[in-house]
């Protein structure tokens, strides 16, 4: 038996200019070349038959079908039938009334699909389908009686589901026929879509051949859906038919079970196109399929194959298992609850973003996890575990360990992997009974008691092992025994432990105990993974996958923003529950009333509170109010004594103190105890101290602002200001403009600033006009703006991430007791430049005109006496050394000598030049990061600063870097004003600003990027280095 299924879709059949009917000869031709005489076709159209739903529109149709039919018939005696599925073109959309009832029961089903009854669901489907009443009308003209040889029988019918059997020469096929249109609206976005699953759920793989048939691509479901959909509706069939996307492609998914193959459909009509047409064409015989695709050749006037592919049908029964509804339930929820504006239910697979992991090498049978790691990116995670196969995760309280064993679970599904999950805290004896009735107990809720023999049977290769606590397990030895019992029935065993798990890997090291598991920890959220969850955060409930726009975009930054000065340098950690926190916060603290709530200090507080808060719902003899009070007690202490990490003597005699002070009663145990689990504190080897930098900076700043009019306390801070170069200080100086705007804080930042450098004069841009800034014409100008902008953000965030991990991994340098102070000088100035910035940043709308603009004026010209001091020690130090070689070639230097010193003395000067020019570059950057928020941009745009070209490329940079606006007109004026001054210098500068603007923002107008493009001249040079503006 050979069967010809022809595969249409997206004809688009319109009142007029259809062009395709022209082609229906061609297509026949196509078809005929290949085919034997009295040849069974099977014509399946996977929707959007029609432009707009109207019955003229499948007037047209029918007709096309018939001619094709009847020519068919008439070439060769080919048996034809027509089987077909609605798309969103299939919906007619020109009742007005009807369409705003539709968005009512839309909202309903989508927004409560989980909630709706039966007899509800029926009442919205039926509503909803109404618009597809010319479709259906269509498809009921054709009939499949009288072939010879052929029965058709119609098994089920409903209006989201048709199935037919087609029983050829003692083969079933089996039909199953989705609307998967139901729910379109006129202006469809993907993740709105759904089907209920007891409808799909009807699909059954009980056929010699079973076919799927529906237009949308599963993309189009929502997130919550379209998962269970692919696993159940590809599983169990053999061919899957999807239109929509006009654009062809084959997918053939082999897993252990089951192989499907799902097929694209070509677009048979683009109405704005005649010269883009396609199909495509399987051949079956026997468990054969051999695919054609056919496009249309406009030069020869007829359809040439394009493709061949030729597989094997999957004609076994399948094996394949069903998570519970808990279970899934359980892998959808978050360990935290989530406030959305956007959606009521925010489940785990809404949000989730798999996390970087270190690897750690084995060397000698040691692990070391403090070297010889490799990052293994997120992206590639599953790959690695199914390479790896025997993994020991590890990672701090909040790291997201059960959330990351949680979506490999789901995700391996996908690949015909089957995963249980493992509480290890109910591992109690450890004995081979035991742990078999455990695992079949956790087997059982994952699939269903039915399925615990079918799970147990399958090949090691297809099941996955997730040991959740794995440190819960209570010895060294029962954690092997464990390990070594399931050995015998997985492949993959991935086991997930805190970090106290890695002393027990360096203690088996240090023992030379051989271990097949390898070690990985996992990372904090670096750049890339923060804007990934960041952005499904902001595109959550605005259309799924679609394109995010210029408002969602710009949230997006500043959350990123934001979030980068809260981590600071290594304050607070980067973990997804921190910054679904803040992203709450952040969009409560959009409602004007709160506007508080976006202000660092608040959200540091945020975080503390949420921890103090768990604490008391884990104990209830835990008081807020008394956790904070010990708290900030500790840091009072630890600021007297100026360390950071106390005694559990000590920790007891400052609760012993609180509790005589406030007369209260604190267990000084039961808190510390309380703290650790939280993470605000940490007892190790009996020293206690902050788990976290922002905790421990928060309460010693909060100490000092609640104790501000006391002399002790602006001793402190006046001594802190003048040393910010030491971290501690720096960092508490920090919060402490966080969490006060008091005039005594503002006034010592500013006086300390105008003693930096006060020596120096600002360095002047108008006077240093000729410095050889060479390197700018080896910048990368081949990137195309108006193109792969988001890739070029990707590629960033990239190596922002890799200079991030190196940071941390470097090792301090040694330096010199007399370049000390000139090092601890220009962190003074970076470090004040940072902290009048966040003042400036925290408070744009309570501190008073003049003080802001003070603060705006010593900023730039504190940034301009640090570019003249790095002058100073560069040029002059080069002078030095140079009169110095003059001295000692006196009295007779031959000319050879002194033409090699010039020779030497000019490229060295070069290289100082392009040395100072990155330093200048990077100031500018810097300066303009420091001040950079739009409410203060009244203050920028009005300073007296207003004449000197320094502070002017800070405004340009500004708008350019940090605002990603440019003003093209504006910048190319300022770009010929420099240049007409012979000032080369700035005008380099702002062509350097400008380009990084188009390869980090990229372009919408091509006619004035253009324009920008000759006027700068780039793209003069192959040699290529890019500068992303983070020159450290």
């Amino acid at each position: 038996m050979r069967i010809t299924i022809c595969h249409l879709s997206d004809i688009h059949f319109g009142k007029d200019g259809n062009t395709i009917l022209e082609k229906k000869e061609k297509i026949c031709d196509a078809i005929l070349q290949n085919a034997l005489k009295r040849d069974i076709v099977l014509f399946i159209v996977s929707g959007d038959i029609a432009q707009s739903g109207q019955e003229i529109e499948y007037e047209i149709a029918l007709n096309f079908f018939m001619q094709i039919q009847e020519y068919l018939e008439k070439r060769k005696e080919l048996k034809v039938l027509f089987f077909f599925v609605p798309g969103n073109h299939d919906c007619d959309f020109t009742n007005t009334q009807r369409n705003r009832d539709d968005d009512l029961r839309r909202d309903k089903v989508v927004g409560e699909r989980n909630k709706v009854s039966e007899e509800n669901l029926k009442y919205y489907i039926d509503g909803l389908c109404q618009k597809q009443q010319n479709y259906c009308d269509f498809i009921d003209l054709f009939e499949y009686n009288g072939l010879e040889g052929i029965q058709v029988k119609r098994i089920s019918s409903s209006q989201l589901l048709i199935q037919y059997e087609i029983l050829i020469e003692g083969k079933s096929i089996k039909l199953n026929l989705l609307n998967s249109a139901w729910l379109t609206e006129i202006r469809e976005k993907p993740g709105n879509l759904y089907f209920p699953s007891n409808t799909y759920k009807r699909i059954t793989k009980d056929g010699d051949i079973v076919i799927t048939v529906y237009h949308h691509p599963s993309n189009w479901m929502h997130p919550n859906d379209r998962n269970e959909f692919n696993r159940w509706v590809m599983n169990k069939s053999d061919l899957v038919y999807v239109g929509h996307e006009h654009l062809g492609r084959n997918e053939l998914v082999e897993t252990r079970d089951t192989t499907y193959h799902a097929q694209y459909g070509e677009v048979l009509q683009e109405r704005n196109d005649a010269k883009t047409s396609g199909f495509i064409i399987n051949y079956i015989e026997g468990d054969e399929n051999s695919t054609q695709v056919y496009k249309w050749d406009d030069d020869k006037k007829m359809y040439i194959v394009s493709y061949t592919l030729s597989k094997k049908l999957n004609v076994k029964d399948n094996k394949y298992l069903y998570f519970q509804k808990e279970f899934q339930e359980y892998l959808e929820t978050t360990d935290i609850r989530i406030s959305h504006p956007n959606k009521e239910k925010v489940t785990m697979r809404d949000l989730y973003v798999y996390p970087d992991i270190e690897a750690y090498k084995e060397r000698d049978n040691k692990y070391d996890i403090n070297n010889d790691s490799v990052t293994v990116k997120g992206d590639e995670l599953l790959d690695y575990i199914l390479e790896t196969k025997r993994i020991s995760f590890s990672g701090g309280a909040k790291a997201g360990k059960t959330a990351l064993a949680k979506n490999i679970a789901f995700d391996f599904a996908e690949k015909g992997k089957y995963s249980i999950i493992i509480d290890c805290a109910v591992i109690g004896t450890v004995s081979n009974q035991n742990l078999s009735k455990i695992e079949e107990t956790y087997i059982a809720k994952a699939y269903g008691k039915e399925y615990v023999c079918t799970y147990k049977q399958l090949e090691l290769s297809n099941k996955v092992l997730i040991l959740d606590g794995f440190e819960k397990i209570r010895d060294r030895a029962s954690k092997k025994k464990v390990l070594e019992y399931f050995d015998n029935f997985y492949d993959y065993i991935l086991t997930f432990s805190n970090t106290t798990f890695e002393l027990e890997l360096l203690d088996e090291s240090l023992n030379n105990e051989k271990s097949n598991y390898v070690h990985c920890s996992i990372s904090e959220m670096g750049y890339k993974r923060r804007n990934q969850l960041i952005t499904k955060w902001y595109y959550l409930g605005d259309g799924g996958d679609s394109i995010v726009d210029d408002v969602v975009k710009e949230k997006i930054s500043e959350a990123m923003s934001t979030i980068d000065v809260l981590k600071g340098n290594g304050y607070m950690p980067c973990i997804p529950p921190h910054i679904l926190i803040i992203l709450q916060q952040l969009e409560y603290s959009m409602d004007g009333s709160n506007q508080e709530r976006s202000n660092y200090g608040y959200l540091y507080e945020f975080l503390i509170t949420k921890s103090i808060l768990e604490m008391n719902q884990n104990c209830e003899y835990i008081h807020k109010d008394i956790a904070f009070g010990i708290l900030t007690n500790i840091a009072e202490y630890m600021l007297q004594q100026e360390s950071k990490i106390i005694s559990a003597d000590e920790y007891r005699n400052i609760v012993y103190q609180y509790n005589i002070d406030f007369q209260t009663d604190a267990n000084a145990e039961q808190y510390i105890h309380e703290y650790s689990k939280v993470e605000l504190l940490q007892e190790k080897n009996g020293q206690i101290f902050f788990e976290y930098p922002y905790v421990h900076y928060y309460f010693t700043a909060k100490h000092l602002a609640n104790n501000i009019a006391k002399e002790w306390a602006q001793r402190k801070i006046q001594c802190m200001s003048q040393k910010l170069y030491e971290e501690e200080y720096g960092n508490i100086m920090i919060f402490l403009c966080h969490l006060s705007k008091d005039e005594f804080i503002i006034q010592t930042v500013l006086d300390n600033a105008k003693e930096i450098f006060s020596d120096k004069l600002p360095f002047d841009f108008g006077e240093h006009k000729s410095i050889q800034m060479s390197f700018d014409e080896y910048l990368k100008t081949d990137f195309i703006p108006e193109k792969d902008t988001e890739k070029r953000q990707e590629e960033i965030l990239e190596i922002r991430d890799i200079q991030e991990r190196n940071n941390k991994k470097q090792r301090e340098i040694d330096i010199i007791e007399g370049d000390r102070q000139e090092i601890y000088s220009l962190d003074n100035a970076f470090k004040t430049i940072e902290v009048m910035g966040q003042i400036l940043k925290n408070y744009p709308g309570t501190i008073k005109r003049s003080v802001k603009n003070n603060l705006l004026e010593t900023t730039y010209n504190l940034g301009m006496r640090t570019l003249s001091y790095t002058s100073d020690i560069l040029y002059g130090g080069m002078e030095r050394i140079f009169a110095g070689i003059r001295k000692k070639l006196q009295p007779n230097p031959s000319q050879i000598d002194i033409d090699k010193m010039k020779t030497i003395s000019r490229q060295i000067s070069n290289s100082m030049d392009n040395l100072f020019s990155l330093l200048a570059y990077a100031m500018i950057r810097n300066l303009a990061s420091s001040v950079a928020n739009k409410a203060l941009m009244p203050v920028i745009s009005q300073s007296k600063l207003n004449d000197l070209i320094g502070y002017d490329l800070v405004k340009a940079s500004i708008q350019l870097n940090e605002f990603g606006i440019i003003s093209v007109d504006l910048v190319l004026n300022k770009y010929d004003n420099y240049r007409s001054q012979n000032n080369v210098f700035s005008a380099k500068l702002l062509r350097l600003f400008v380009l990084d603007h188009y390869y980090v923002y990229g372009s919408k107008d091509f006619k004035n990027r253009q324009k920008v493009w000759e006027r700068m001249a780039f793209g003069k040079k192959e040699k290529v280095l890019t500068l992303q503006g983070n020159i450290n």
